[in-house]
């Protein structure tokens, strides 16, 4: 039977080996408190997301593996994991990628925001059995699955895999959700510098562009005798006349004038 829970699951087991909350909480503030340090760094993502995914193995107990899948470019791809097992598991069979239906309110193709689901092999067996045929050809018969999101785009899962047959745990749930919200904010702080450095790149090239251009208005001025605001239509009318950003243009004529003869 395939279970779903919300950020707060409904169903938590009332007796709870304590032991093995205050061992979970302890990896947990641990993971938490490296991440911290590490966002924003210089620490490459896909080390970071792999150190995620072994802090995870560590924390919940009938975790064996573990993976994350992203969303990129209309794709779904496996880009970190504990173990290269975990990329012989197709994510598109995944349910939270796959189902038509809704689980959790996912639509077809899209991953359940904010949910987490959790099944054994036989259930796979029945409603996936592509993702069946993926478990048993690497051994595992539970699987522990979280969305991601950023910036409420739906970004990939979270996925943990276990040889036993238990399904894992309310409480797994719980700890794997925790987990979550750090990646979401790993994955946030990498889109913010992505965009400050394209922002940045494109700030850049503008300023290139217009120097080009000032120069080339000052040769078109000097060789024709006209004024700033002629050469400027000057190099305008060209740049229409021959399909050409207004840049190449005044590129072309600069390096028509420095560049060497012979």
């Amino acid at each position: 039977m395939v279970e779903t829970a919300g950020e707060f699951p409904g169903s938590m087991p009332h007796a709870l080996d304590s032991a093995a909350v205050a061992a979970q909480l302890g990896s947990l503030a641990t993971a938490l408190d490296e991440f911290n340090r590490n966002s924003g760094s210089d620490v490459e993502m896909d080390r970071l997301l792999r150190r995620v995914c072994e802090r995870v193995v560590d924390a919940i107990g009938d975790a064996d593996m573990a993976g994350i899948s992203l969303e990129r470019d209309a794709e779904v791809v496996t880009v970190a994991s504990t173990d290269e097992a975990v990329r012989t598991i197709n994510p598109r069979h995944l349910p939270q990628h796959s189902s038509p239906g809704p689980i959790g309110g996912a639509s077809a193709g899209r991953v359940a925001t904010r949910k987490v689901v959790r099944f054994r092999l036989v259930d796979a067996a029945v409603r996936w059995p592509s993702l069946a045929k993926d478990l048993e050809q690497t051994g595992m018969r539970s699987v522990l699955s979280a969305a991601l999101t950023v910036d409420e785009s739906v970004a990939g899962t979270l996925d943990l895999y276990g040889r036993g047959d238990h399904g894992f745990s309310d409480l797994d749930a719980v700890v794997l959700l925790v987990y979550t919200t750090a990646i979401e904010g790993l994955l946030e702080s990498a889109r913010r510098v992505t965009l400050a450095r394209n922002e940045v790149t494109g700030l850049t090239k503008a300023m290139e562009s217009r120097a080009v251009i000032e120069q080339a208005k000052g040769i078109v001025m000097a060789l024709q005798g006209v004024s700033a605001d002629q050469a400027f239509e000057i190099l305008v009318v060209q740049s229409q006349q021959e399909h050409l950003k207004l840049a190449e243009v005044a590129r072309r004529i600069v390096e028509s004038v420095t560049t060497p003869v012979g």
